[in-house]
């Protein structure tokens, strides 16, 4: 499902202890949504090459939990507030840059849309994966 994102050797990923995702999901009382969840469980959390100096982070289960519940260094985090609204609907799993993150849709669905604020960037992860693996997406 996501062998071009893998075979990219600008990527770096890191397996993940599955526990990490069912003790995030029992913090943040949500359920990671199923596309998602399948990627740390199949690849991990690490980087997306980036060649214009993004960070392009995908977050751990753990550090989602810290940011949506405020938690840890993300506890008095200023660049969080624009985020508040969208969490009814969203989580926020990608780090953009230092303060600047995307959100996926909290559903029940095979899929989940990819936000930046409140527009949709991508209709899955899988899309939105393969859009910032091309270094000119963010310009």
């Amino acid at each position: 499902m996501f062998e071009k994102i893998i075979s990219n050797k600008s990527n770096s990923f890191y397996k993940l202890d599955k526990n990490e995702i069912y003790e995030a999901e029992n913090r943040m009382h949500i359920k990671i949504p199923y596309e998602l969840k399948c990627f740390y469980e199949s690849v991990g959390v690490g980087f997306i090459g980036s060649q214009d100096g993004a960070i392009n982070r995908l977050l751990s289960p753990d550090i989602c939990a810290d940011i949506r519940l405020r938690e840890d260094i993300y506890e008095y985090d200023p660049d969080l507030e624009m985020y508040v609204e969208f969490e009814e609907m969203a989580m926020i799993f990608f780090e953009i840059n230092e303060g600047v993150y995307a959100s996926i849709e909290l559903n029940e669905s095979a899929q989940s849309r990819i936000f930046f604020a409140n527009e949709v960037i991508a209709n899955s992860l899988q899309e939105f994966l393969e859009k910032i693996a091309d270094s000119n997406y963010w310009n």
